[in-house]
């Protein structure tokens, strides 16, 4: 038996060639075309931003196919993701990425065909608490103009409202392997973390740069700034009075 093994000879040369010969025959198993087939179109590129790494990619067109149904489990074993659906669904040929964006060590890249709609900056308690900085910089997409084109399976979840690692919106998105903060996704708006973004030269267009404030009442730090600043969300609560 496999634990039988690891015990019997752990640091083996025979020990570990069967072990890897396991893995290789679980893996292809568990991940062959007969479970989950991805193709992309020979036309893909490297990002050429310095940032990006070989893993990291822009293509122009891509195509990708699922024979595991509606959903596909997240490798937490307690969450899956509906792969019929933006921003997890494979995308239309009419898609052509804009920008592009990735987690810090590569393993999860999404991209987007269209600008954010608007970006705010936020000082509530839970976005000082979950990212461990005095606020929070997101640009806010429609969810179907973003795809994840890399590392689905790596992603993890959490619901704050309810405090469960689950893939119940609204949640937080992250990676899994260097647990870089990805995202809000609500049920129709995705905000994605700018930082995460790979912008030509460095240069942040103005369609990220921040229109607003909000939950300043909260603020742990002063901003001297010309943006207004709401003390809850953006028009829908009373602003700051300086």
């Amino acid at each position: 038996h496999f634990f039988d093994l690891y015990r019997m000879s752990p640091g083996s040369v025979l020990g570990r060639s069967l072990l890897g010969s396991l893995a290789a025959r679980l893996k292809h198993s568990l991940l062959s075309p007969q479970s989950v087939a991805l193709s992309f179109h020979p036309s893909h590129r490297p990002c050429s931003h310095p940032l990006s790494v070989k893993r990291a990619f822009v293509p122009h067109h891509f195509s990708t196919s699922y024979s595991l149904g509606r959903s596909m489990a997240v490798a937490n074993g307690e969450t899956s993701v509906d792969v019929s659906k933006p921003p997890y669904s494979a995308p239309e040929p009419a898609f052509v990425p804009k920008h592009s964006a990735r987690c810090y060590c590569g393993a999860v890249a999404f991209v987007a065909c269209e600008d954010p709609v608007d970006a705010k900056i936020c000082h509530c308690r839970t976005c000082q608490t979950i990212h461990g900085a005095p606020c929070q910089w997101a640009a806010i997409f429609h969810k179907h103009h973003i795809r994840f084109v890399q590392g689905v399976q790596h992603l993890r979840f959490f619901n704050n409202e309810v405090g469960s690692p689950t893939h119940q919106l609204p949640c937080k998105v992250t990676c899994g392997q260097c647990h870089t903060h990805l995202a809000d996704e609500g049920r129709n708006m995705f905000l994605a973390f700018p930082p995460a973004f790979q912008f030509p030269r460095g240069a942040v267009p103005e369609a990220f740069r921040p229109t607003c404030h909000i939950f300043y009442g909260a603020r742990v730090l002063d901003v001297r700034d010309s943006l207004p600043k709401y003390l809850g969300h953006k028009e829908k609560s009373p602003l700051f009075s300086e």
